[in-house]
C-alpha cells in the first residue's frame, strides 16, 4: 500500500471516529495534535475528562481485534504526547487513553470503541 493511500485511508478513519464521538455526546478539542514526532489522532472531551483517542481502520476482515494493533511502543508515544498536551495547555484534570476501531467490510462500516484500553 503506497503512502498516499495509507494516510488518506487513515483520514478516514479519523473522521468516522470524530463522528461516532460527536454522536455520542463527546467534543473534539483537537484532530491530528503533533508534539515533536509524535502525533495523537484525536483529543475529545466528555463530563471533564480529556480522552486521546488512537484511531485505527481495517478494509478487510482481519481476525485481529483492532485494538491489539496499537503496539506498546505507540501507547508510549500517545501517553508522552498527551502529557505534553495536558502541560501546554495548563489543563489538571482526568484523562484516559481510548482506541477506536473502525471496520470496513463489504461497504458496512463497524466502530468498536475501547474506552480505557491502555494506561499512563
Amino acid at each position: 500500500m503506497d503512502s498516499f493511500h495509507k494516510k488518506k485511508q487513515g483520514q478516514i478513519g479519523e473522521d468516522l471516529a470524530a463522528e461516532y464521538l460527536l454522536k455520542n455526546g463527546y467534543t473534539i478539542k483537537s484532530k491530528n495534535w503533533r508534539y515533536h514526532p509524535y502525533e495523537i489522532d484525536l483529543i475529545a472531551q466528555k463530563q471533564g475528562v480529556y480522552i486521546f483517542v488512537e484511531v485505527k481502520l481495517r478494509e478487510n476482515n482481519d481476525l485481529i481485534a483492532l485494538w491489539e494493533t496499537v503496539s506498546k511502543g505507540q501507547q508510549q508515544r500517545v501517553v508522552s504526547a498527551a502529557h505534553e498536551y495536558l502541560l501546554m495547555n495548563d489543563l489538571d484534570c482526568e484523562s484516559r487513553f481510548d482506541i477506536i476501531g473502525i471496520k470496513i467490510t463489504l461497504g458496512k462500516i463497524a466502530v468498536e470503541h475501547y474506552k480505557d484500553a491502555f494506561y499512563a
